[in-house]
């Protein structure tokens, strides 16, 4: 059986335990200074309780009133982690439904839940506000120190992310087992995943034949994701005019990721009108992924700080230089630094780095690197002195 959920679990169990003065009677039956009293939380007999226990701080034992060791009587008994299923990331069959592991062990004060069954002689708990027969989440006690590792019921959606999560952490079995789910068979985002994973011969032998079919099939239920994929899958092999093709379509099918790519095609192939016409859509259709939204706008950025072709420019400063200095105004610091470029090279607007200097300024106190560098670097070279 593996210990990884104790070992896991371990800071949050101590800090678990709470230490409270030794009651008049503990201390006179010690009397030793090294001796600790616990009130520790306790899964026994399917319910949650707190017990009392002495902790000796030289041995490192804990041991109950009546000196039987702690651990004996609650390491495992009662506890997830004795089940085979539970350390194999098996899906658990309960309340009518599925349910898998959601996130890391955690813990849960004893007063947020309450009992709500057994599961193959391991009693569940579900939040007090939870009166579904069906619910949401149910948590099952790992150790000691009210430690619970969260369930959720499963849909199609949840044991994709659960595969994902497997695949990105190296735990290709798993991921597998999600992902070949009868339920999956016309799942577009479970198809990609898995034509993904045969491309690269993650848990399995490489085919580019099945991942090829995968990718087709998720494009066959129109999903434009996997001509994404069929485009890296391309990329990989430097068929670039394949990998373009498949961009193009994924952008025109309304992929922000396909918009992306595309952009960064054009980009390197320095193309930058059509590059930043991409990368502003691609930046657009991905508002709501912080991360990849900011990544985007920080390599729009990045091409008006290092091209040279100022006049291949001008035409997409002319397109947007209105919106933008809008925005600049608003207090938008991208916009900011955008107009502070404008204003210092003379796209679409009169060429003014005074007036460029004051854009990164606030791009700059708007915390945007690319506006605190510009601002530095117009400051020291004195270009902004009318």
């Amino acid at each position: 059986m593996s210990t990884s959920y104790f070992r896991a679990a371990l800071a949050a169990a101590i800090l678990a335990l709470s230490v409270v003065p030794a009651k008049s009677q503990a201390q006179s039956a010690t009397k030793d200074p090294n001796i600790l009293y616990l009130n520790v939380c306790v899964v026994e007999n399917g319910e949650l309780k707190n017990i009392g226990a002495y902790y000796n701080k030289t041995t490192r034992d804990t041991t109950l009133a009546s000196g039987e060791k702690f651990g004996i009587r609650f390491h495992t008994r009662g506890y997830a982690p004795a089940k085979s299923w539970f350390v194999t990331n098996e899906v658990m069959n309960y309340a009518g439904g599925e349910y898998i592991k959601y996130g890391l062990p955690r813990e849960v004060r004893q007063i947020e839940l309450k009992r709500a069954g057994l599961m193959d002689g391991v009693a569940t708990f579900v939040v007090k506000s939870d009166t579904s027969s069906a619910p949401g989440v149910v948590y099952l006690p790992t150790t000691t120190g009210c430690i619970f590792q969260p369930y959720q019921r499963a849909g199609r959606a949840e044991f994709y992310l659960s595969a994902r999560t497997f695949a990105e952490g190296g735990k290709y079995a798993e991921a597998l087992k999600r992902l070949q789910r009868p339920s999956m068979t016309r799942y577009t985002p479970a198809l990609i995943l898995l034509g993904q994973m045969y491309q690269q011969g993650l848990g399995l032998k490489a085919d580019t034949v099945a991942a090829k079919r995968l990718f087709q099939e998720a494009i066959d239920l129109k999903d434009p994701e996997a001509y994404v994929a069929l485009g890296l899958f391309a990329l990989e092999r430097k068929r670039t005019d394949i990998a373009r093709a498949n961009f193009q379509a994924a952008h025109d099918w309304g992929s922000g990721q396909g918009s992306m790519y595309l952009g960064h095609m054009y980009a390197t192939s320095a193309s930058y009108v059509d590059a930043l016409q991409y990368l502003r859509t691609a930046a657009n259709r991905l508002a709501n992924d912080y991360e990849t939204h900011l990544d985007i706008l920080n390599y729009i950025a990045m091409i008006w700080e290092r091209s040279s072709d100022e006049r291949q420019l001008s035409r997409d400063a002319a397109a947007h230089q209105a919106k933008d200095e809008k925005t600049a105004n608003e207090g938008n610091p991208i916009s900011q630094y955008i107009t502070g470029r404008r204003y210092e090279l003379g796209l679409a607007v009169p060429k003014d780095t005074e007036v460029a200097l004051e854009f990164y300024d606030m791009s700059s106190k708007g915390k945007y690197p690319p506006g605190f560098n510009a601002y530095n670097r117009l400051k020291a070279s004195g270009q902004n002195k009318r």
